[in-house]
């Protein structure tokens, strides 16, 4: 197996979808990815209503997975750290959804994460750093693409880099939480 620079092997990058025996993508994680984004894409467009449907969906594939407890567990984590720091965003005018807080629509978001991090994100529980950043140069584009839609105003373009720290810290954070969580099967699994 060769080796990369800093002792990484080409098994160390491999898709960032759990992959079955033969090869195959995993077609949960998948569907897992394809529901995160009708959420995504429902929140931002339709609010807090049209996207708590999407999170049903989501809760429905978890528990269709058996992975519910674990993924409910990462959701309210999410739901109460990822809305008070959008909450803060907004204090600092950095955000502006145009209230005095972050709304329910960007909860729901964030509990939409906590049901895709075993799933479509599960490839940076084993490479949480990778992760951490990655998830942290999409922040801006996910703010950007709101603001593209509608659903908020990015005043100073450049204080997103603040968004993106913060984002880094913490989903290094969460994919180490939920890779250390995911060695012991009986514990990611009801």
């Amino acid at each position: 197996m060769p080796h990369f620079h800093g002792g990484l092997t080409a098994d160390d990058l491999r898709c960032p979808f759990d992959k079955t025996a033969g090869g195959q993508l995993k077609a949960s994680n998948i569907v897992n990815l394809v529901l995160f984004n009708l959420t995504w894409f429902a929140c931002v467009l339709g609010g807090s209503l049209i996207g708590l449907v999407g999170v049903a969906a989501l809760l429905c594939f978890s528990i269709t997975q058996g992975t519910w407890r674990a993924d409910g567990a990462l959701a309210v984590f999410l739901i109460v750290v990822g809305w008070s720091l959008d909450s803060v965003w907004v204090a600092f005018g950095v955000l502006d959804f145009d209230s005095r807080f972050a709304p329910l629509w960007i909860g729901l978001l964030w509990v939409a994460v906590g049901f895709s991090i075993n799933h479509s994100l599960a490839f940076f529980r084993d490479q949480p750093v990778l992760g951490a950043l990655i998830t942290g140069l999409c922040a801006p584009l996910s703010y950007l693409g709101g603001e593209k839609l509608g659903a908020v105003v990015v005043p100073e373009v450049a204080a997103l880099g603040v968004i993106s720290i913060s984002w880094v810290v913490l989903f290094y954070g969460v994919y180490t939480y939920a890779g250390t969580y995911a060695r012991d099967p009986a514990r990611i699994t009801d």
